[in-house]
């Protein structure tokens, strides 16, 4: 019998990093400066850029090639891939307020996502307009007190799944459905554009601080995770 596969999830703590900034921002790719310059606020400058060169310092550890050697693609709304011959590594990327998440694995494509839960005024219409109706029933029956951390669970469980897939925001998110209690061994309930694809994955929740919701999607059932904390360069 074969082992199951290590998913690896890092957690990484941005703002404890700042004094490494101009050391992660040497890591990265022209076109990841050009981007991480883009950006309008300080904060979410400093946050792709220390995000993004944590991603690759842990993607060092799976091939054979320096941080700012590492080779990643992307087309427009293309789920990022390190250029072949280190394409078998899959990884994705995540952040929101004050933490980061990365996930990687050897053998199966991974997503994951986290948000900062916070008061959604437009709450109702966002669910409505985005979940399936399953969802938004289930969602809208709770408590008001709990609807927030509940609506949160829903939206990263489905961007995980997405994210793991590829699709961006091609496949619409009311196409399938996730639970929304906590504690689930898996949350992927339903698939409606292709029913074996509820087999086909295992979406789970991650451990995270208090006033965050994080989610992780993997091919595949047989596999295990391991969450980190990354400390730095």
């Amino acid at each position: 019998m074969t082992s199951p596969s290590t998913v690896e999830v890092w957690c990484i703590s941005w703002t404890k990093h700042l004094a490494q900034i101009e050391d992660c921002r040497a890591l990265l790719s022209t076109a990841e400066r050009t981007k991480a310059d883009a950006f309008h606020f300080e904060r979410d400058r400093q946050r792709y850029v220390i995000s993004h060169a944590a991603l690759r310092s842990l993607l060092t550890q799976h091939v054979s090639l320096a941080p700012g050697d590492i080779m990643i693609r992307q087309n427009g709304w293309e789920k990022p891939q390190l250029e072949p011959p280190h394409g078998g590594v899959h990884f994705n990327l995540s952040h929101s307020g004050d933490l980061a998440l990365v996930a990687i694995s050897p053998d199966y494509e991974v997503g994951v996502d986290v948000e900062q839960i916070k008061t959604l005024p437009d709450l109702a219409t966002v669910a409505t307009r985005f979940f399936s109706k399953s969802e938004s029933n289930a969602l809208f029956q709770l408590p008001a007190a709990e609807q927030t951390p509940a609506f949160f669970r829903i939206w990263t469980r489905k961007e995980a799944f997405l994210k793991a897939r590829g699709n961006g925001l091609s496949l619409p998110l009311a196409e399938f459905d996730v639970s929304l209690e906590s504690g689930c061994t898996s949350v992927l309930l339903a698939t409606r554009f292709a029913q074996a694809e509820v087999t086909r994955w295992r979406v789970s929740d991650l451990p995270c601080a208090p006033e965050y919701a994080a989610a992780l999607a993997v091919e595949g059932l047989d596999w295990t995770v391991t969450t980190r904390s990354w400390s730095g360069l």
